[in-house]
């Protein structure tokens, strides 16, 4: 398996799910509505994707395929741990 700091790496949809939902975090700081969140996460998975599969030479429709499953596996990633942290009363629910 490649290491998941390089081109080849962001091509898996995890990598750049993951880096995604950590750029759209910092940025959420910067937002009014924290509504267009998770359009954010799509915008940045895919733009990720776009770059390593110009690096690589990948194809597109691949690299923005899995720009939708990475930035899926984020938003609902997220969601899960938030609403978890809820639960177990860790976190107010708004």
């Amino acid at each position: 398996m490649d290491a998941l700091l390089t081109p080849e790496g962001f091509l898996d949809p995890r990598a750049a799910g993951l880096a995604a939902i950590f750029l759209t975090q910092w940025l959420k700081i910067y937002l009014p509505d924290k509504h267009w969140a998770q359009l954010l996460v799509l915008g940045i998975t895919a733009v990720l994707e776009v770059i390593a599969a110009t690096i690589t030479g990948a194809g597109y429709w691949g690299a923005l395929a899995a720009a939708f499953w990475g930035a899926t596996l984020a938003t609902f990633g997220y969601e899960a741990v938030k609403n978890a942290a809820e639960l177990l009363g860790l976190k107010e629910s708004r």
